[in-house]
């Protein structure tokens, strides 16, 4: 009895998304759950999200680093090829 319930354990583990993740599905939900309507493709990158809202604020600089933000093309560039990367990562894990 207590090796299914230590192998049922073990599977929820396994099942589980890690932390950061469960927060990346929060943050990249929460506006459909509030409003029910999707505004724009999720991003996979908390850094993008951030430097798109800085752009739509119309900030050049980043207030906090100081460091300048990418253009939106520099984003849209980079979350291309972090999805590319991310798909090419996981067919690599399906075929394992």
């Amino acid at each position: 009895m207590l090796a299914i319930v230590s192998l049922a354990q073990k599977a929820r583990e396994e099942a589980a998304l890690p932390g950061w993740a469960q927060m990346e599905v929060w943050l990249n939900s929460k506006g459909f759950i509030e409003t029910g309507k999707v505004t724009e493709r999720p991003s996979p990158s908390p850094v993008i999200t951030a430097a798109r809202v800085l752009l739509a604020q119309g900030h050049r600089d980043c207030p906090t680093c100081r460091r300048p933000v990418l253009s939106r093309d520099d984003l849209r560039y980079m979350e291309e090829r972090l999805v590319a990367s991310m798909a090419r990562y996981a067919l690599a894990r399906e075929v394992d």
